[in-house]
């Protein structure tokens, strides 16, 4: 899988029919609240640095520092957003989308630029947004198309 085309198979932009659209409209609306929310809103409002920027002796950084401020997890609260969208579109990959979640969320930590605490936050946030985001697609999407059918 080293390739961009063998990647496309794994992701619901191929997908045939209207869920696989469905899925993609919501993955990218969740995805950005949920990156809108953690870098524009909590990372300055907290303004909690890094590992990375905390005197913090013997530290080995694996990457980047990236930006100044560390709370929450962008990575997680994406990640996690995509993860809880893919899973309630596609159930049969729930444990693959989660396993990839905590995964890359981990990765944060183990590279050296988020405490455990950033990326815990930032998964419960954009798991919640997803949440919200399946919440107002059912209720009121699929609620009204429903009401059609019937009425």
């Amino acid at each position: 899988m080293d390739n961009a085309n063998t990647w496309f198979d794994y992701i619901p932009f191929n997908s045939r029919g209207k869920v696989g659209k469905i899925s993609v409209l919501l993955l990218l609306i969740a995805v950005g609240l949920s990156d809108f929310v953690s870098a524009s809103i909590l990372k300055p409002y907290f303004e909690r640095l890094r590992p990375s920027h905390s005197e913090l002796e013997g530290l080995i950084l694996l990457v980047n520092k990236g930006g100044k401020y560390g709370f929450v997890s962008s990575h997680a609260a994406n990640i996690f957003a995509a993860s809880t969208i893919l899973s309630f579109f596609y159930i049969h990959k729930k444990k693959l989308c989660l396993t990839i979640a905590f995964l890359v969320s981990y990765s944060r930590i183990y590279v050296g630029v988020h405490f455990p605490g950033d990326v815990i936050f930032g998964g419960m946030l954009g798991y919640l947004i997803a949440i919200i985001t399946i919440t107002f697609y059912s209720k009121f999407v699929l609620n009204k198309n429903k009401k059609k059918l019937i009425g």
